[in-house]
């Protein structure tokens, strides 16, 4: 998928090295061993938790938590900015996600529909944001641009709205 994944970004004029940023609370020896590639590409994790060795293929970078035991946003914004990243893919909980939204930090999803079923804490459902509600007239709007499917996967490609 490496060759069409690039065609695609040129196709985009998105030409630049892509950073594929990971923020954890805890890296586990399955996160590491999912992250392990041949795509050229280095993953970085950005996490408190430095505790586990990892292999040359993925970069850790600590970062501190926030009062509530979760990462420190404003410190993952301000090292992403600091390194200069333009462009980046990260892989986020609905929680982080809204933190981003509300600095208006996004302006493309990615969504995967898949046949899996999960859920989180007391049975509550994993939604797409959490933790912050935006008045009416607020509330980012994203336009559908892109769909495939793939056997039993389809995955969405939304960008910003900024006209409304």
């Amino acid at each position: 998928h490496r060759t069409e994944f690039l065609q695609y970004r040129e196709l985009l004029g998105k030409s630049e090295t892509m950073k594929y940023i990971i923020v954890t609370s805890q890296v586990t020896e399955e996160l590491l061993t999912i992250l392990k590639n041949n795509h050229n590409f280095r993953p970085i994790i950005l996490t408190p938790d430095t505790s586990v060795r990892t292999p040359s293929e993925v970069e850790i970078v600590a970062i501190d938590n926030d009062e509530e035991g979760g990462v420190d946003i404003q410190q993952l914004i301000d090292h992403l900015m600091n390194q200069d990243v333009k462009t980046a893919f990260l892989d986020m909980g609905p929680t982080m996600f809204m933190s981003f939204l509300e600095r208006n930090l996004v302006d493309e999803i990615f969504l995967t529909i898949a046949p899996k079923i999960v859920g989180n804490i007391d049975n509550e459902a994993i939604t797409l944001g959490e933790t912050a509600l935006f008045a009416a007239e607020f509330v980012p709007q994203f336009d559908l641009i892109h769909t495939k499917q793939v056997e039993n996967e389809v995955f969405l490609r939304y960008i910003r709205n900024l006209n409304t």
